[in-house]
């Protein structure tokens, strides 16, 4: 068993994002923080979040701290409303590995703020 570290939506004093190892893997969960994740009507309102670089560079820290100590690490996107989740994930896999990644055209074209200069369309 591993422990899931969640970054979602915090109401007063939840625990903000994790970075436990709890067995050899070191597992993320990143469901994006609407601020309308706890009175959407569906549930294209609860995970419509676009991480910003700030955000992103606060988790890359905390993924690379678990990575030191588990075998495995592995970090899934589900913030999936219009692409975003893909977008965060090209985002956070650059940052950790300072390589283009490659990417559907279309996602390029739709995030061009965000993926310019670190995704090669594909």
């Amino acid at each position: 068993m591993c422990f899931c570290n969640i970054d979602v939506t915090r109401i007063g004093d939840t625990l903000e994002g994790t970075e436990y190892v709890t067995s050899p893997l070191a597992y993320f969960r990143l469901h994006g923080r609407s601020k309308q994740w706890f009175t959407a009507k569906n549930r294209d309102e609860r995970y419509d979040y676009l991480y910003s670089q700030s955000s992103l560079e606060k988790i890359k820290t905390k993924v690379e701290k678990a990575a030191n100590e588990a075998e495995k690490t592995v970090v899934a996107t589900n913030n999936h409303y219009k692409g975003q989740a893909a977008v965060n994930a090209i985002e956070l896999k650059q940052m950790l590995g300072g390589k283009k990644i490659k990417a559907p055209k279309l996602l390029v074209e739709h995030y061009p703020e965000q993926l310019r200069g670190i995704a090669d369309p594909a």
